[in-house]
């Protein structure tokens, strides 16, 4: 039945969500949609921001461990405090943001997060005892989580959902900037201030950050956000739909498996073949520059391949083979190589993921998406070291390698089994046709029989369109 307001078919709604062209949102309470200037200049300021805070975290976190050794006398017990405060505590608050994200809007949270970035280091630049370093640790990693949820949402919430790779392109080459940056000027900040004067002068960076996120324009969500009872139960929804399963697999595989290479790779480049530390440093390097400068041609690279999956797939597999192949590697040409693979399989698989994500869900629950994916990476930075680490104390350095890639490789082909979602949610991408809801079947129809039969009654729309901010 056509919609006398808007021409569209009420057979085309998904869940609760009506499919409307962009020029009947605007309504008498409604918030009109981001004009495409308004687009570019927010798409500008988040990567900015994603930019900026992720060199201010990679250029204060490393120092973190240093100063709480040199300054305050820390031990290894206090040592692994500090590091599981800022790591431990965002794994079991990331869902709970996420929630916050999908109920109050991105803006007002990205201020939030760069305030408490700002006050977290504050409060490391002032630190009396190792008991201040755990709260400063602490807070800091809340406000990175925050900052990290509410710009992956903004992100892919802007533009068509087909502008998406792209979008995702250059904000992932963004926080790959910010990560080359980050330790560079906090070694030579260090170096030549101090550990206190580098935590300052971080916070203060933080401080543009404020400016950045009130100037972004939010786009107007579909929708009312679900109530704190309704988002627990609609994350665990979240996890029986295709597309969300392998966006958690993609990611978690990968993460989880690149943590014998950030564990053991320096040791086994030093020590066990012999080179130097420029060595390691230039493979180092290779490595993050293959993944920022890949990440430029996604979109390219879907197009040529024929669909995100088809991406994903093979960049799990490359990297598979590139941490498998590593212990049988002796000269610096193949290590070269196994490397700008390996870059190359993280620059892709990461954003990746994180659109995989994003599709699963109407824009009204995608921060809740951000969230629950997030809670999986954590959980494999935190869990990765507990396994290889006894494995190559056990087997050695080279079984773990293998490990890791066979893991990887095998995640790659379970991820056939949910191929589909992602062909499913590229397909409605491309035809501007919303995501479907939990429970849905293929093509966002209602997988229930008696939805699929033809029927003249209207779909009600929800309330007023949440503006976000």
């Amino acid at each position: 039945m056509k919609d006398e307001r808007t021409g569209t078919d009420d057979r085309r709604c998904l869940g609760s969500e009506r499919v409307r062209p962009a020029s009947s949102l605007v309504g008498p309470d409604e918030p009109a949609p981001l004009t495409r200037r308004q687009v570019r200049a927010t798409l500008w300021r988040v990567n900015l921001l994603a930019a900026l805070t992720f060199a201010v975290v990679t250029m204060s976190r490393p120092l973190f461990s240093v100063f709480a050794v040199q300054e305050l006398g820390a031990g290894a017990t206090w040592l692994g405090v500090i590091a599981g405060a800022y790591a431990l505590v965002p794994l079991f608050l990331s869902l709970p943001a996420g929630g916050l994200v999908s109920r109050w809007g991105e803006r007002p949270l990205m201020m939030a997060g760069s305030a408490g970035l700002a006050a977290g280091l504050w409060m490391a630049a002032a630190s009396p005892s190792l008991p201040w370093m755990v709260a400063a640790s602490l807070v800091a990693g809340m406000a990175q989580m925050l900052m990290v949820i509410c710009t992956q949402t903004l992100v892919t919430s802007l533009g068509e959902p087909r502008e998406r790779e792209q979008h995702l392109a250059w904000f992932t080459t963004a926080t790959s900037a910010g990560q080359l940056v980050g330790p560079l000027g906090g070694g030579l900040l260090a170096d030549h201030a101090g550990f206190r004067a580098t935590f300052a002068v971080a916070g203060l960076l933080c401080l543009s950050g404020l400016f950045l996120a009130r100037r972004v324009h939010v786009p107007p969500t579909p929708g009312a956000a679900p109530d704190w009872r309704a988002q627990a139960g609609r994350a665990r929804e979240l996890l029986a739909l295709p597309e969300m399963r392998l966006a958690i697999l993609a990611a978690f595989s990968l993460i989880f498996s690149l943590g014998v290479n950030q564990s053991f790779y320096s040791v086994y480049v030093t020590r066990v073949l012999g080179f130097s530390t420029a060595t390691l440093g230039m493979l180092l390097a290779v490595r993050a520059v293959m993944a920022l400068a890949v990440r430029a041609y996604m979109g390219p690279l879907v197009t040529l391949a024929g669909g995100r999956f088809r991406v994903l797939f093979l960049a799990m597999t490359a990297g598979a083979v590139a941490l498998g192949v590593t212990p049988l590697l002796r000269d610096v040409a193949s290590l070269t190589l196994a490397a700008a693979l390996l870059g190359l399989a993280t620059g892709l698989t990461m954003p990746l993921s994180m659109l995989a994500a994003a599709n699963s869900v109407p824009a009204a629950e995608r921060g809740l998406a951000m969230g629950v994916r997030l809670t999986g990476n954590r959980l494999a930075e935190l869990t990765s070291p507990l396994l290889f680490g006894p494995l190559a104390e056990w087997v050695g350095l080279g079984p773990a390698f293998h490990g890791a890639g066979l893991l990887l490789l095998a995640a790659a082909l379970l991820s056939l089994r949910w191929r589909h979602g992602l062909d499913d949610a590229d397909r409605l991408a491309g035809e501007g046709r919303p995501p479907r809801a939990a429970g849905a079947g293929r093509f966002g129809t209602p997988a229930f029989p008696m939805w699929r039969r033809r029927s003249s009654a209207p779909v009600r729309q929800p309330g007023a369109h949440r503006a976000g901010d």
